[in-house]
């Protein structure tokens, strides 16, 4: 969940605490201020944790370190602001820390470690859980109707980080180097590989490949040779490949068929060139070794957990 869907995770748990204060026309002031205190204080622990070694444990550090924040905060202010109120403010200090962590991970124009970054799929789910467990504690604080509109623009932000994310191709991998003789379990490689980013490349390729189809669908020639264009760049994406030999060779050749049929298709329906049947050959190749990667992937994903 928190990595084929962290989208609709963030906006879902947005919606636990955005909906109650909207339908109370309140914006809560305490738990704003005391959100406000808490990434400030979240923001320094993330600065001095960022000085371990390596990368990847100091980003781990980095994360517990802001629940920890979370959890000071919700129960130094529990009796001055009910669970929602909670809710909110933990979340305010789930952004500040992500905005923190990427900021004191980033080494050029990317992140040195895999955990850098999307903080945002794993703070907001850990801040519920830490303002639901503490608000037992929290007070039936007084509410006074005020305008809700900046909530919204929390809300959002919130969506868009948690939608993009920094690069990290140079970033530390998940797991250490593989000693020479050791024996290494493919499937839980390839599980490694899926939430590390493996399975976001994958899903974008089938949604931006989806968009060639869709004009397909519409007999709209200008949408398909657009939706081809925007579909070459994701392919030529570089992204290492599952860490299964037959996986890895099932997905290049997807790759390679999708981008020669994406390539004959532009001159086709841009420039009304011939159609030799290029497109329609490697574009069907392409989404069947597509089809065979995912059952692929999944059953080795289904194997680990079992």
């Amino acid at each position: 969940l928190l990595n084929f869907n962290r989208v609709p995770t963030v906006v879902a748990l947005a919606l636990v605490w955005l909906v109650p204060l909207v339908l109370r026309q309140e914006f809560p002031r305490i738990a704003a201020l005391a959100g406000a205190i808490g990434g400030v204080v979240a923001s320094a622990v993330v600065v001095i944790l960022g000085a371990l070694e390596p990368p990847l444990v100091a980003t781990a550090w980095q994360i517990i370190g802001v629940v920890a924040v979370q959890l000071v905060v919700v129960l130094a202010a529990a009796r001055r602001m009910d669970r929602v109120g909670a809710l909110f403010a933990v979340w305010l200090i789930g952004l500040a820390g992500t905005a923190v962590i990427w900021l004191t991970r980033l080494d050029g124009t990317q992140v040195d470690s895999v955990l850098a970054t999307r903080p945002l799929q794993v703070l907001p789910v850990f801040g519920t859980v830490v303002a639901l467990a503490g608000g037992w504690v929290t007070a039936n604080a007084v509410r006074k109707p005020s305008a809700p509109q900046g909530l919204i623009t929390i809300a959002v932000v919130s969506v868009a980080m948690a939608w993009w994310w920094p690069a990290a191709e140079e970033a530390a991998p998940l797991r250490p180097p593989v000693a020479a003789g050791a024996v290494i379990n493919t499937d839980e490689a390839v599980n490694t590989w899926m939430y590390g980013g493996g399975w976001d490349r994958f899903t974008t390729v089938v949604q931006t490949n989806d968009k060639v189809f869709a004009g397909v669908r519409a007999s709209d020639p200008e949408a398909i040779w657009r939706g081809c264009e925007a579909l070459l760049p994701v392919l030529r994406q570089d992204f290492p490949a599952p860490p299964d030999a037959k996986i890895a060779t099932g997905w290049q050749e997807a790759l390679q068929a999708l981008e020669n049929g994406a390539t004959a298709c532009v001159p086709v329906f841009r420039d009304n060139g011939p159609d030799d049947g290029t497109m329609a050959r490697e574009f069907t190749k392409g989404l069947e070794q597509l089809k065979i990667t995912q059952t692929a992937l999944l059953e080795a994903q289904a194997r680990v957990v079992s």
